[in-house]
């Protein structure tokens, strides 16, 4: 251009010399996976990441995280776990901490995971939940989900309470009574988790 007009270097025709700049416009699918990949790249290395990864595998019931302030260690944390059948074997173990300590989920090895057995105060108990009638005894995976959600509930340390138990079975509709055997709280130590043993059982009978 001859003699431009001041502040004006070119012109340039879009039609014919295209020019484009930025992204490509997302869908609402693109957003969303986005979305997701940021919040989990971001909820990563917190107690709860560390606990849904644990539970994710499927021998695993249960898992508690302990942070390296806790245990008074440098750039170590641990995972206790509780098996779904049993205690986790060595090879389980490992394989749980092979997941942590992979490149993809501890870059760089920043914070080295051990994982270990949770320390089991093994609790057996016969509990007889007494109904009015036979028609209104619920069925058993709804006695043994409450029993379950129970233990769940329980933090290390903290003693089994029969009076604890027995009021979520009283919540149910038309429960007249529950009975323990043997009867009686049961302590758990320090650092142990109280659990249910092979003998275990809940029984949904009529009061009489």
């Amino acid at each position: 251009m001859e003699s431009p007009p001041e502040g004006i270097d070119y012109i340039t025709n879009l039609e014919t010399d295209p020019i484009q700049q930025g992204q490509f416009r997302e869908t609402r699918t693109s957003v969303r996976s986005r979305l997701q990949t940021a919040e989990g790249v971001s909820s990563k290395w917190t107690p709860a990441w560390y606990i849904s990864e644990a539970e994710s595998f499927a021998f695993v019931k249960r898992a508690i995280f302990k942070s390296a302030k806790t245990l008074g260690t440098d750039g170590e944390v641990r995972i206790l776990l509780q098996g779904s059948v049993g205690s986790l074997t060595t090879a389980q173990l490992n394989q749980v901490q092979d997941h942590f300590n992979s490149e993809e989920n501890d870059p760089g090895g920043v914070a080295h995971l051990a994982a270990q057995n949770i320390n089991e105060a093994v609790i057996n108990k016969t509990v007889t939940v007494k109904f009015s009638s036979a028609d209104r005894i619920p069925s058993q995976s709804v006695l043994d989900q409450i029993k379950d959600e129970y233990f769940l509930s329980l933090s290390e340390g903290q003693d089994f309470v029969d009076a604890q138990l027995k009021s979520l079975y009283q919540a149910l509709p038309n429960c007249i009574d529950v009975e323990f055997n043997p009867l009686g709280n049961v302590d758990v130590a320090p650092g142990a988790l109280a659990s249910p043993g092979p003998g275990f059982q809940v029984v949904g009978t009529v009061y009489v």
